[in-house]
């Protein structure tokens, strides 16, 4: 996945700290971002035409501009790029709620910049049914159905697919809290399935229509029983 992020902040100085923490996030999630700074709008209108940015984080100060009324400007022209307020807190106004945007942060406390960012990574696995795998600095989006089955080894989710196999970094909690369980269920301790991909199920293995076989704990049998029971009458 590619991220391209704009800021925008008349400070040098709170530019450059907005910058590294943007950094600092997208390298703890192994995404090389594409991020351009700008101390006034001119440019990065410009530059919009050209590439139009999926996060804009912004100051409500900018050179010859106010950045509420740029963020507003940015709505209209570009209502897919998500917005996020980076503020001193001195100068927050209820304004601000006359834009649409994703998330207010004080420069004071910056650090919870990374809250926002990661609610936009959240936002856009929910809305376009789709996964976010980070690994190794490489990104991939994969559709929900392509997913088979995923087992967990250690700290690392590996996640096989119709389209390859992917290891990343995630619990076995925050998976599940992802994926839609109309069509996934917990099959045991360390693997989930796609119920889609299912062929058939024993006392403690299921065969699945590629081939593979994964096993089944004793303590999930009855869940995935239900499970299969109910997918017969899920819309898909």
């Amino acid at each position: 996945m590619s991220l391209n992020i704009a800021i925008c902040d008349n400070n040098p100085y709170h530019l450059n700290e907005t910058l590294s923490e943007v950094m600092k996030f997208c390298k703890s999630i192994d995404i090389k971002p594409t991020v351009s700074t700008y101390r006034e709008t001119t440019q990065i209108l410009k530059d919009f035409i050209k590439t139009e940015f999926q996060i804009l984080i912004t100051s409500t100060e900018l050179e010859r501009t106010n950045g509420i009324e740029f963020a507003h400007k940015i709505n209209i022209l570009y209502p897919k790029t998500r917005i996020i307020f980076v503020i001193d807190p001195q100068q927050y106004t209820t304004d601000l709620y006359t834009v649409n945007h994703l998330y207010t942060v004080f420069k004071n406390d910056l650090c919870k910049l990374t809250n926002a960012l990661q609610k936009y990574i959240d936002d856009l696995n929910s809305s376009i049914d789709t996964l976010v795998l980070s690994f190794k600095g490489k990104t991939s989006i994969i559709p929900f159905r392509n997913i088979v089955y995923i087992e967990k080894s250690l700290r690392k989710a590996l996640f096989y697919t119709t389209q390859g196999n992917y290891e990343t970094y995630r619990s076995t909690d925050e998976i599940l809290e992802i994926l839609p369980s109309t069509i996934f269920v917990q099959c045991h301790r360390a693997f989930l399935v796609n119920m889609l991909f299912i062929k058939d199920l024993n006392s403690n293995e299921i065969s699945l229509y590629n081939g593979h076989l994964i096993p089944v704990g004793r303590n999930y049998l009855s869940c995935v029983k239900q499970s299969l029971n109910k997918i017969e009458h899920v819309d898909l």
